[in-house]
């Protein structure tokens, strides 16, 4: 009898941790955001063990009760597997408004990104691997803006006139992504790696300041179905982006089309902690499907605000082919 637990154990250590400061957004759904952790994800979308497009949409909101607050959202579509080959394409934005006045833009980023994956099956065994390419604009700034330059040191106030530029400063870039995933009949575990060429996202041609590597790790397994036809999958995730760590563990509950899942995130950042508790629902009705997140931070004084929501839309495009969904068993549709 194969023992899955010490098969994830060594799969998840096995990976050398890359030293590599948080600059993505971190959607607390990673298996139905798949792009943005790790693009051998996609093509894994399944109506009733049969193979299924997706096209989905999340949008995650924080500090939402108060005048700043910061907003990600995306929009994906991945194609199922057509032979041992699939494709995805998403649209990402996140936004940080810096005052309800004029509704201007303090911090905005855009990204575009395709994806690619190929499957390789197995009797005991499935193999996936994938590439992705994305390119983003960063801006940053404007006119209500309060630059250092500013400060009247004799009455300690902002009144000095600035001398920085005024306009939205703006950076392109371009990165590569890839990954692999690794799956059994009840169990998987996989890698991704983001920014590996790590491009240079500085405003100014005189200075530098790299979108670093991120890297996560991740995996689980199904270790019981009861006699309600209900099954629980425990995951655990580990991903780290210079000197930003995150730690997730969630279980993850399903009985037929509905999931239901509770879990723990901590981040580390120069040996100072955060903690939070999220829960979550996932539940489709032929072939669409929503969900919803709340993330309850345990770590009050680390946050504005304690809250945090994230909301899901997912259609699902059933394979004209009938072909079976090998990665059905994964807590995701």
């Amino acid at each position: 009898m194969i023992n899955y637990s010490k098969i994830l154990i060594i799969t998840l250590v096995s990976f050398n941790m890359l030293s590599i400061k948080a600059q993505t957004p971190n959607f607390r759904l990673p298996l139905v955001n798949s792009h943005s952790i790790n693009p051998a994800l996609i093509g894994l979308g399944h109506i009733d063990n049969y193979q299924a497009a997706r096209v989905q949409s999340s949008v995650k909101v924080q500090w939402i009760d108060i005048n700043k607050r910061i907003t990600s959202s995306n929009l994906s579509f991945d194609l199922a597997n057509k032979g041992n080959s699939s494709w995805g394409i998403n649209l990402m934005n996140t936004d940080f408004l810096s005052a309800r006045e004029n509704n201007r833009n303090r911090y905005n980023h855009t990204s575009a990104q395709i994806a690619y994956a190929y499957l390789i099956p197995g009797k005991k065994v499935n193999l996936k691997f994938g590439l992705s390419l994305q390119t983003s604009n960063y801006r940053f700034g404007n006119a209500n803006f309060i630059w250092g330059d500013q400060i009247n040191n004799e009455v300690t106030a902002f009144t000095n006139p600035t001398q920085e530029p005024v306009e939205n400063l703006s950076v392109n870039s371009i990165q590569a992504g890839a990954g692999a995933l690794m799956t059994g009949k009840k169990w998987f575990a996989g890698l991704g790696i983001m920014n590996i060429n790590e491009p240079n996202i500085a405003f100014f041609s005189n200075s530098a300041q790299p979108l670093y590597r991120k890297i996560m790790v991740h995996g689980g397994i199904r270790l019981l179905k009861d006699f309600s036809n209900t099954s629980f999958t425990p995951t655990v995730s580990y991903s780290q982006q210079f000197k930003t760590k995150f730690y997730a563990f969630d279980a993850v509950f399903q009985n037929g089309n509905f999931f239901y899942g509770i879990g723990n995130l901590s981040s580390e950042i120069n040996n100072k902690y955060a903690h939070s508790l999220h829960t979550f629902f996932t539940v489709r009705k032929n072939t669409w499907a929503i969900g919803y997140d709340i993330d309850i931070n345990l770590s009050v004084n680390q946050s504005s605000l304690p809250l945090t929501h994230e909301f899901t839309l997912v259609y699902l495009i059933r394979n004209k082919s009938d072909r079976k969904a090998i990665f059905a068993h994964l807590p995701i549709l």
